[in-house]
């Protein structure tokens, strides 16, 4: 069968047959399936987002309908305005569009304004899941308070860190690109974020610097917090063992002189890290990747 073909089954079938049967639901699955792969990778896709959130009310568990979701919002963005690509230095790609709309959008401004909401409220996210909110954060202000809501609701905790990092990496960059203030977090969220962000990193591995990037920006748009918030994270630092302080601390000591009121932390950091830079050196235990760019850092 043709494309359109398939396209007139799907129109039937939701027509038709809706949760009733079990077989539709498989043969519409089927079909869409078929469609999303022989779809060719471009900026006008053959569903449709809105058409896709009604087929959600007859398959509401498929992984598929959200992995075709994000493909399709996905491709109606400028490159790198998802905040997936960075700089050496970690600046998003996206503050290079900060005066870039998209222009191709249709999709996009006709959504459900609380499309977000049902997406971040969700019991499990996929990958698709994530990449649907962080394009809805980059083409749609008002998702910004959205996702602020969230955090304040502390429905995120139910999460490792590490399954939303790139959600709030979005939040924060889009905060970044409009009003730079942190005003719309509650102030016992955001030092709990700092202690998930820190403890999170330390535990999927310190080659990632994303979570690391979100500590620096919370404190950056911390505002009259960021003294409350400085004394915090330094409380946790001191409290890391000298021989397991190395790569995220050290990255952190570059990236807080550019913060102001961060002084007195970035010296205890780097004094933290010269200690263990010299028995790093003087001992037996072989280096790694990360203490190697611990050592670039703190000689950078």
């Amino acid at each position: 069968m043709g494309t359109e073909e398939l396209l007139a089954v799907v129109d039937l079938i939701q027509a038709n047959f809706g949760q009733q049967s079990r077989m539709a639901c498989d043969i519409l699955e089927n079909i869409l399936g078929t469609l999303h792969y022989r779809t060719p990778r471009g900026p006008i896709p053959k569903i449709p987002a809105p058409k896709l959130l009604e087929l959600r009310a007859i398959l509401p568990e498929s992984t598929l309908l959200e992995d075709m979701l994000s493909a399709t919002l996905a491709s109606q963005l400028p490159l790198g305005f998802d905040g997936h690509i960075a700089f050496a230095e970690g600046q998003p790609l996206s503050t290079v569009f900060s005066g870039t709309k998209p222009t191709h959008m249709g999709d996009l401004r006709s959504l459900p304004s609380d499309l977000i909401s049902q997406l971040l409220e969700k019991e499990t996210w996929t990958e698709s899941t994530r990449s649907t909110i962080v394009d809805l954060l980059y083409s749609n202000p008002t998702s910004v308070q959205a996702c602020a809501n969230w955090l304040n609701s502390k429905r995120g905790t139910r999460f490792d860190i590490h399954t939303f990092a790139s959600v709030l990496a979005a939040f924060l960059d889009c905060t970044a690109l409009t009003s730079g203030d942190l005003s719309l977090v509650n102030d016992d969220v955001l030092h709990g974020l700092l202690n998930q962000l820190f403890l999170g990193e330390r535990r999927h591995g310190s080659r990632s610097t994303q979570h690391l990037e979100c500590i620096l920006r919370i404190l950056e748009f911390s505002g009259t917090r960021r003294a409350r918030l400085v004394s915090a994270l330094e409380e946790r630092i001191q409290r890391i063992p000298i021989m397991d302080f190395a790569f995220e601390a050290t990255f952190l000591a570059r990236k807080l002189l550019r913060i102001s009121g961060c002084g007195a932390l970035t010296t205890s950091i780097v004094d933290r890290a010269l200690q263990w830079a010299v028995r790093h050196l003087s001992g037996d235990a072989p280096d790694s990747e990360d203490s190697n760019i611990a050592l670039e850092n703190l000689s950078g």
